[in-house]
Formats: structure tokens, sequence, C-alpha cells
């Protein structure tokens, strides 16, 4: 099963762990550090810790300002917030 496989499939904590792998094998890739922080956000959203999940997804954006998936996260959590 391939890192994003696991993302698609929700399954943070085994997602996280492959990518903390592979950020640490690849450590200039911010691709592999922005879809980590995505991971964390995501297992922090789903432990019901919002604001850090807000951080996390902010954090997966400056490293790659084209990542879909925490974009739309991110907009989801600050619609929930309001």
């Amino acid at each position: 099963m391939t890192v994003m496989d696991l993302v698609r499939k929700g399954q943070w904590p085994a997602a996280r762990q492959a990518l903390q792998n592979l950020a640490a094998r690849v450590p200039g890739s911010t691709n592999y550090k922005a879809l980590l922080a995505y991971a964390r956000a995501r297992e922090a959203q789903q432990a019901n810790r919002p604001d850090e999940a807000i951080l996390e997804l902010q954090r997966a954006l400056q490293l790659d300002p084209n990542l879909s998936l925490a974009k739309t996260a991110l907009a989801e959590l600050q619609r929930a917030k309001k």
C-alpha cells in the first residue's frame, strides 16, 4: 500500500509514520514534509483538536502552497469554527 493509499483511506497514523520515514530519507523534499503536516492535521482533527489541525494545515501550505488536500481541509475547518 502506498502513502497516498493510506491518505485516501484516512489511515492517519500509518500515513504519518510512512511520511516521517520518507521525509527522513529525502530531507530536501518539501512535498513529503507538507504531506506529513497534512497527515498530522487530520490526526488532530480526528482527535477533536481543531486548533492544532489548523496550525498543521497552515504549515503544510507554507511548505507546498499548491497542496489542494490541505487547502480544502483548512477551508472546511475554518468554516466549522465560525
